[in-house]
């Protein structure tokens, strides 16, 4: 027999009522009380009040299913002073939704340990999923689990992975902590290493890896330019059009140099813009004559994982942007099988528009508005909600939310969320690790207790040995205020509003050794003025503005072609040619046939950031998150004939 928990008192509409607990309750405890013409429903406790000596229970009617398996909700108010009771098991489960065990096994319902939580494998693929939670709350862990059941499924899955976390689904888990805890979740030990087919860009760095590249002449002339961060012009779009024809007529196993090749017989000025695309395509060096095919990729029960650790962000938007494409498009035409895509820190692949473009967002936003119709699920996950296009996020009719606390991803949530209230938000933040709200799959949000993986866990943090660090002893410690947050470098200027991402790093030129602040955003470096470095050794008094804007392009990129700066500087080739003499008569550049590369004498040091930061305690939720990272930022550098002591993450604000 269920217990009774209290009387319904007070304000009642449809949807809503209250009782004074005469019981032990919780926040969020399923109930059920009588109601005249539908019997038995299903409501749920949103928010506890202690007043005085008694207990208010705030409550949610859920409502009942009919003949048909449909849920209702009363359309008449229940009684007042009707007895409410604590909800049995089967109950809630044939009411939510949680009768079918034959789903993707997530976890138990919080609270309920008796109550298995199942997602629809069809609505999944149907209908997108989005995983989302702020750094170290248990997203990745969770995807690993969802990842497990598919492969259980037989469902073929593709991951774009640019951190190489699930690496280990290949190995069973040995964690100690997780071994314990698996008699409870009625799970064991399993590694998937026969299912797990990995492959990577870079096998330097990922040697268990299959080799991954792009076919050139897979490309047409629109994704060509998609693809690069140079904008092409209809008059140029049309060029390279004509000239890929022309030899693909000549050689279906073209390359990037054929196409430069063809472009030689171009009597047209708007051909240098497409010179640029072509270098910036080759400097990416993912294109060979051995690509993987997109068929190969997707094999019923097997996950084909797309490992990125190591190559620059910039490329791993350009592969994702072309393997997209080629997945969908082989997906409409029916020559692969209905599978799911996954893909990691998807607001650098599909970033909200406030916060630039990739190459990638216009084929994530086609996935996302027309993939359920081919039978191709996307699942999205992120630290950074309010980052994700919001088109993409609001087409993922599943969400999967673990410890949230930025107030701007908590809107984001808000705003693309179904079925949920301002009680269950406000929760979010304060989700115990381990706890996910589900949103979405079931009639109403529900809290899951997140089982054990199967396989080893790959998304763990960097660890210190504490026992040999020595201990520091502190004589009349000064007690002080507890102060919730991550002590960080910061520039206080007032030249941002909140706290912008940064790298200072020590450099080395001919001996002198200084500081240099470098963009996260393009690596630039900048000088105490924020403004990108276009100083020299000698003097430049009476360079032009023009010739010191190409100095700023040469800056971030050197050597470059001719043909990259026409289409940098958006000018015209005479303009350009003049500029580069003036250059050259200050000793500034050097030309070699078509490079153009700034000289030796150009001298970093005398733009050294002088400037001081200090240590500020700032709550994790309000840092931004970095682009790059201390290694892409060293390389750019070294590139640039600089040695580099050491990079540091900073904030200017």
């Amino acid at each position: 027999m269920t217990a009774f928990l209290g009387c319904v008192t007070g304000k009642i509409n449809t949807h809503n009522f209250s009782f004074i607990a005469e019981a032990k309750v919780k926040k969020f405890q399923y109930i059920k009380l009588y109601h005249e013409e539908m019997g038995f429903v299903l409501a749920q406790i949103v928010e506890l009040i202690s007043e005085e000596n008694e207990i208010k229970a705030e409550c949610e009617i859920i409502g009942c299913r009919d003949s048909r398996g449909l849920l209702r909700i009363p359309n008449s108010t229940v009684n007042h002073k009707s007895e409410v009771y604590n909800a049995d098991s089967e109950f809630i489960k044939s009411v939510i939704g949680l009768d079918k065990t034959d789903g993707l096994y997530i976890g138990l319902l919080e609270e309920y340990s008796m109550i298995r939580v199942c997602l629809d494998v069809k609505k999944l693929i149907t209908k997108h999923l989005a995983v989302l939670a702020k750094t170290g709350a248990g997203k990745s862990y969770t995807l690993g689990v969802i990842v497990e059941e598919l492969i259980s499924k037989g469902v073929p899955c593709v991951i774009i992975d640019p951190h190489g976390e699930y690496s280990s689904l290949k190995n069973p888990n040995t964690n100690d902590d997780d071994l314990k805890l698996m008699h409870r979740y009625d799970v064991k030990p399993e590694g998937f290493r026969d299912k797990v087919v990995e492959f990577s860009p870079n096998t330097k760095i990922n040697p268990d890896a299959k080799p991954f590249s792009i076919s050139i002449n897979s490309l047409s002339a629109q994704e060509i330019a998609n693809l690069t961060p140079i904008k092409l012009a209809g008059t140029q779009l049309g060029i390279l059009y004509n000239v890929i024809s022309e030899v693909k007529d000549k050689n279906d196993n073209y390359d990037l140099e054929d196409i430069r090749s063809g472009l030689e017989n171009v009597n047209s000025s708007a051909k240098y813009g497409i010179y640029a695309c072509i270098d910036f395509l080759e400097n990416i060096k993912v294109f060979s004559d051995e690509p993987v095919n997109a068929e190969n990729l997707v094999i019923p029960g097997k996950v084909s994982l797309l490992n990125f650790r190591g190559v620059p962000p910039e490329v791993q938007q350009i592969i994702a942007a072309k393997l997209c494409n080629d997945l969908f498009e082989k997906r409409k035409k029916n020559n692969i099988p209905p599978f799911f895509l996954i893909v990691e820190e998807a607001h650098n692949f599909c970033p909200e528009r406030n916060f630039g473009e990739s190459p990638s967002s216009y084929i994530l936003r086609n996935i996302a508005s027309e993939g359920r119709k081919f039978g191709l699920g996307l699942g999205i996950v992120s630290q950074r909600p309010a980052r994700v296009d919001k088109n993409v996020l609001s087409q993922c009719n599943t969400q999967i939310i673990q410890k949230v606390t930025n107030p701007n991803d908590l809107k984001a949530i808000s705003a693309s969320a179904e079925n949920i209230n301002s009680f269950v938000v406000n929760d979010i933040a304060t989700l115990p690790i381990g706890t996910a709200l589900i949103i979405g799959a079931c009639a109403k949000p529900i809290f899951v207790d997140v089982r054990v993986r199967k396989s080893e866990h790959g998304g763990k943090s960097v660890s210190f040995d504490y026992d040999k660090i020595p201990a520091m002893v502190v004589e009349n410690p000064e007690i002080i205020e507890k102060i919730e947050g991550v002590p960080v470098q910061v520039l206080r200027i007032g030249k941002y509003s909140s706290p912008a991402p940064f790298f200072l790093a020590e450099a080395e030129e001919n001996g002198a050794v200084f500081n240099l602040l470098i963009r996260d955003e393009d690596c630039a470096i900048l000088d105490n003025d924020l403004n990108s470095v276009t100083t020299a050794a000698q003097s430049i008094n009476g360079l032009g503005a023009s010739a010191r804007n190409v100095l700023n392009v040469l800056n971030s990129r050197s050597p470059a072609s001719v043909s990259y700066l026409f289409n940098a500087l958006n000018c015209s080739f005479q303009d350009l040619n003049y500029w580069i003499k003036e250059l050259q008569n200050k000793q500034l550049v050097k030309v070699d046939g078509s490079s153009v590369s700034l000289k030796n004498n150009f001298a970093f040091k005398n733009s050294a950031f002088s400037k001081n930061f200090s240590e500020n305690i700032i709550g994790e939720e309000l840092l931004p998150s970095f682009r790059n990272d201390e290694k892409i930022v060293a390389d750019s550098l070294k590139a640039k004939g600089l040695n580099v002591n050491s990079v540091s993450r900073v904030y200017v604000q």
